[in-house]
C-alpha cells in the first residue's frame, strides 16, 4: 500500500493506493473547535473537580473532512455495477509520492492505475490547483480486449454521521446531512434532527444513532453533497450524464454510504472512454460554490430570512476586505443599523 500527500494553499490531503481513495483532507484555515481562553479552562476544571473528574481540554486541530477510517471505508472509491470479466480487487499503482502546490497558479496531477485481466485498464486522474478547494477527477476506462464491454460505474462517498459531536459539543460543522440537486431542485435530508423552535443550545436532547435506511433516486442528478452547517463534500457528476442513479444507505454504525451511478455505456474493442467528475471539499462559501457553475450555492440555506440575510452578508464581506476581522465588521454593521433606525427610536 502506498500513500500520496498533497499540500496546497488551502489544505493537506492524503490519497491511498487502496481503492485510489481519499484518506485525509485537512483544512489549513479551519480547526475542529474553538480554542478556549485560560480563564475558561480554569473555570471548567474547577467545576469538574467539584462534581466529576478533571479532564485536560482538547486542543484545536485542523478540521479533517474525511471522518471515516480505512476499516470503515474511505470516500472516492469506484465500483463497477456491471460485473467485470475479471476481479477488480487489489491496490492501485501510482508513481508520485507527494505534490507541493503553495504558489498561486500552480497545478499538477496524480494518476492511479489498475490493470485488470483480459486487457482492461482503469485510470483515476486527480488534478489540483494551488488556490482552489475543487479537484478535477477523471476516470478513464481502456478496453484492450477484442470484445465490446458494457460498463456501469459508481462513484462513492462514505462519511460518518457526527451525532456524537452534536450531542456532546453542539457541533454542527460537518457530517449531519446529505443533499442532492435533482431537476434543478435541492433535496436535503437532515440526519441530526432539527432543533425545536425557540430552543437554545443544550435545552433539548439529541439522538446518538440513526435508524438504518436505504433510499434511491433516479433522473437528472447534477451533484451529491455530504455536509453540515458550514462545510461540505460535494461530488459533481459528468455534464453529459442525464440519467444518474443515487443510492444512499445509512447503517446502525452511523455510516452514510452514497453511490452515484452512471447509466450503462459500451466501450468498443481496443478503445477507451473518459468520465469527468469534479469534487469540492471545503467551506460552504457562497462565492466559491457559485463558481462551480452547477447551482451548488443552493446548499447555503438562509431559511425564511434570505431577503435580509443576503444583503447583510454581502456588507460583512465588503467591510472584511478592509478590516480582515469579522468582529470589527459586526460592530460596524451594528452601528450602521442603529443609525438607520435612529428616527424610529
Amino acid at each position: 500500500k502506498k500513500e500520496v500527500s498533497i499540500e496546497t494553499q488551502n489544505y493537506w490531503a492524503v490519497f491511498t493506493s487502496e481503492g485510489a481513495s481519499l484518506k485525509h483532507f485537512k483544512l489549513k484555515k479551519y480547526e475542529d473547535r474553538v480554542e478556549e481562553s485560560p480563564l475558561t479552562i480554569k473555570l471548567i476544571q474547577f467545576f469538574q473537580e467539584l462534581f466529576t473528574k478533571k479532564e485536560e481540554p482538547k486542543k484545536p486541530v485542523p478540521l479533517d473532512l474525511v471522518n471515516t477510517s480505512e476499516k470503515e471505508g474511505l470516500p472516492l472509491g469506484i465500483s463497477f455495477i456491471t460485473p467485470l470479466p475479471s476481479s477488480s480487487e487489489g491496490n492501485w499503482e501510482v508513481e508520485k509520492e507527494q505534490l507541493h502546490l503553495v504558489k498561486t497558479g500552480e497545478k499538477d496531477e496524480i494518476t492511479f492505475v489498475k490493470n485488470l485481466e483480459n486487457g482492461l485498464k482503469v485510470l483515476k486522474r486527480y488534478r489540483f490547483s494551488s488556490d482552489q478547494y475543487a479537484i478535477d477527477l477523471e476516470v478513464e476506462l481502456q478496453n484492450g480486449s477484442s470484445k465490446e464491454i458494457t460498463f456501469q460505474l459508481g462513484m462513492e462517498w462514505i462519511g460518518k454521521i457526527e451525532l456524537a459531536k452534536l450531542a456532546d459539543e453542539e457541533n454542527k460543522d460537518f457530517g449531519l446531512k446529505y443533499a442532492f440537486l435533482k431537476n434543478n431542485k435541492v433535496e436535503t435530508k437532515d440526519l441530526g434532527g432539527g432543533a425545536s423552535s425557540g430552543c437554545t443550545p443544550g435545552c433539548g436532547t439529541h439522538k446518538r444513532n440513526i435508524e438504518p435506511f436505504e433510499s434511491s433516486e433516479k433522473g437528472d442528478i447534477r451533484w451529491y453533497a455530504f455536509a453540515g452547517e458550514y462545510f461540505t463534500a460535494l461530488l459533481i457528476l459528468p455534464p453529459a450524464e442525464k440519467n444518474t442513479t443515487l443510492l444512499v444507505k445509512g447503517s446502525e454504525k452511523n455510516l452514510l454510504q452514497a453511490s452515484v451511478i452512471t447509466s450503462p455505456f459500451a466501450i468498443p474493442a481496443r478503445q477507451g472512454v473518459r468520465i469527468p467528475y469534479r469534487i469540492y471539499i471545503g467551506p460552504k462559501e457562497e462565492g466559491r460554490l457559485e463558481g462551480l457553475g452547477v447551482s451548488a450555492e443552493k446548499l447555503v440555506d438562509f431559511g425564511f430570512f434570505t431577503v435580509v440575510a443576503k444583503p447583510l452578508l454581502w456588507f460583512l464581506k465588503l467591510t472584511n476586505t478592509v478590516t480582515k476581522n469579522f468582529g470589527i465588521d459586526i460592530i460596524i454593521l451594528s452601528i450602521l443599523i442603529k443609525i438607520i433606525f435612529l428616527p424610529l427610536t
